[in-house]
């Protein structure tokens, strides 16, 4: 699938709703936000927020830093917001150590839980003091 603008137009579906199609563009030096203030990393689901620079797209010059709008949809290398489809292309450097990093510490927890042993807990009524 090759980065550029597909206009939107629209279109009838079979059952007759109207359907718009997106622009298609690319987004280079990207990452994964919360939202235009949060300037910390998430992962890439719907919800978030993605910024990086764009390449393609008919309002906005060529290499521009943009915030897009909430993503809807993640697809196999292409992000779905509002009026756009994202196709990804690199992430951001500071993107990817940031992946890197939740990664090692998924590891590092899952390697933790699997060597820890879980004691059985003793029965109330056995800690209770039998008085005669």
């Amino acid at each position: 699938m090759l980065a550029g603008t597909i206009h939107k137009e629209r279109v009838a579906d079979e059952d007759g709703s109207i359907n718009m199609r997106k622009s298609l563009v690319a987004i280079e030096n990207w990452a994964v936000v919360e939202s235009v203030i949060s300037p910390s990393y998430e992962e890439l689901q719907p919800g978030r927020h993605l910024m990086g620079n764009v390449l393609g797209h008919a309002s906005l010059q060529n290499t521009k830093l943009i915030y897009t709008s909430r993503i809807l949809n993640v697809y196999q290398g292409v992000v779905e917001t509002l009026n756009t489809l994202y196709q990804l292309g690199e992430p951001s450097e500071e993107y990817k150590e940031w992946e890197r990093r939740r990664e090692a510490n998924a590891l590092s927890a899952a390697g933790l839980r699997s060597k820890t042993k879980e004691f059985p807990r003793a029965n109330d009524d056995s800690r209770k003091s039998q008085v005669a």
